[in-house]
């Protein structure tokens, strides 16, 4: 039981770390790189959720990778 508590919290800690604000920090500490995977993870585990795409188009549109940016806010609705 206890191993699969541990593999259970490991599947949902990239969605407890984007939900905690981690991405968002990371953002605005300009680690976009950081910011990224967690929001890859996140969308890996929860496809549904719309707020790691929202932050990745926010994160491309900052480093003028527009068509990239598009991209992620289409993917979010």
């Amino acid at each position: 039981i206890e191993a699969e508590r541990q593999q259970q919290w490991q599947q949902t800690t990239p969605i407890r770390l984007l939900a905690g604000g981690e991405a968002n920090k990371l953002y605005l500490e300009k680690d976009f790189d950081g910011a990224i995977r967690i929001c890859n993870e996140a969308i890996k585990i929860f496809p549904e959720n719309p707020e790691p795409y929202h932050l990745m188009s926010v994160i491309y549109e900052e480093q003028k990778q527009f068509e990239r940016s598009a991209n992620f806010l289409f993917m979010e609705t």
